[in-house]
């Protein structure tokens, strides 16, 4: 299953970034065959990339991967769970390897890979909102297996989930009316972490060392359709704006004018002032900590740019929703992306949506500025 474009009529006034083309990498002992998939995202302003597992491919990983002794817990020892799921993915297909890497290399918005493998039955949604993790191997060591293989690692924060790597999407009761992936009202468009140093960009941050997570990992368990996951790239809306002459207010969420509070996950009241909301990288593309709750505006023209922005998002009609399957995995560059989820009513009876979520980020950069537990929490 690929990314699925919300319905729309066409958008025709942007750049696509490349047409669509397709490579198939096949396993010569078997013929199992993985194929990867490139096409620009809907307003042409990024590239994604979607990589499909055939049944022969499947069932390879589910062998060597599912059916793999050990039920390690992956914050326990974050670097040798992730080699060890790696050598598994390795020996179970050096084709979907091979097409990972190339992905990665890419230097994409988003990844998808569909066609892998998934428990039966899956498990129970938590209610607490904690992940049972010697009960779920198969879909961590496909996340961590695949996220090594682009030499991506996982990490935490010391102030969110406890401290630990391997966070539960799902609701929780008791959280029910926060802005969180934990709660279920509307989470608007944002990208994680907004009030920390966008990585590898010129941000104009007033000092807290530890960076907004490059990459956003997630592995579904559970899908539901009635409340998919659901996303879009930055790039997609400047280039709307753009196109409308709204550069005045792309120039002012450029200026360190905004207010961006602390996360509610991260369960401390704290707002950081005289921050940017778009920010120039070293690559030349266009990075952003927007929010759609967390970040406001510190003067009356800063507002205005914020409004127009939200406006843009929603006008450009370029969000992608992505359905899932058990199995699927999602990885998207968060300063690159924008991700929201509606409001829903959960019925709490451990068969909502769940999804197992994993920030990462280049292994040099982790291992040099963490440190907590095996050098892999932010304090």
């Amino acid at each position: 299953m690929s990314f699925t474009r919300k319905p729309h009529r066409q958008n025709s006034d942007t750049r696509a970034v490349s047409s669509t083309s397709t490579m198939i990498f096949t396993a010569p002992s078997t013929g199992a065959k993985v194929k990867m998939t490139e096409r620009a995202s809907p307003g042409g302003g990024d590239l994604l990339i979607n990589i499909s597992c055939d049944q022969r491919t499947a069932d390879d990983v589910a062998d060597a991967v599912g059916n793999a002794r050990g039920r390690e817990i992956y914050d326990d020892n974050p670097s040798a769970f992730e080699l060890k799921a790696l050598e598994q993915l390795k020996d179970a297909s050096p084709a979907l390897v091979r097409a990972i890497n190339l992905a990665f290399s890419r230097n994409p918005a988003a990844i998808r890979v569909t066609g892998l493998p998934s428990r039966q039955p899956p498990p129970a949604t938590p209610l607490d909102g904690v992940a049972a993790q010697d009960e779920l191997q198969l879909p961590l060591r496909l996340l961590a297996g695949a996220a090594r293989a682009a030499s991506l690692v996982g990490f935490a924060y010391a102030s969110e989930n406890g401290g630990r790597i391997v966070r539960a999407v799902c609701p929780v009761q008791t959280e029910a009316e926060t802005v969180s992936s934990h709660g279920a009202v509307d989470l608007g468009f944002h990208a994680d972490n907004a009030d920390l140093p966008v990585p590898d960009a010129f941000d104009l941050h007033p000092g807290d060392t530890k960076p907004m997570n490059a990459w956003q990992g997630f592995v579904t368990i559970t899908p539901r359709a009635r409340v998919p996951m659901r996303f879009m790239v930055l790039a997609d809306a400047i280039a709307w704006m753009r196109m409308r002459r709204w550069d005045e207010h792309i120039d002012r969420l450029m200026q360190p004018e905004f207010n961006a509070a602390k996360p509610a996950s991260h369960g401390i009241d704290a707002v950081l002032s005289n921050l940017p909301v778009l920010v120039p990288t070293r690559s030349g593309a266009m990075a952003s900590r927007y929010h759609a709750v967390n970040i406001t505006g510190m003067n009356r023209d800063a507002t205005l740019a914020l409004a127009a922005f939200g406006a843009a998002i929603e006008m450009c009609k370029a969000e992608l929703l992505v359905p899932g399957r058990a199995g699927d995995l999602l990885f998207y560059q968060n300063p690159r992306c924008l991700h929201r989820r509606q409001a829903f009513k959960p019925a709490y009876d451990g068969q909502d949506r769940f999804y197992l979520r994993v920030y990462f980020d280049d292994v040099a950069r982790v291992e040099s500025a963490a440190a907590g537990r095996h050098r892999r929490v932010y304090l």
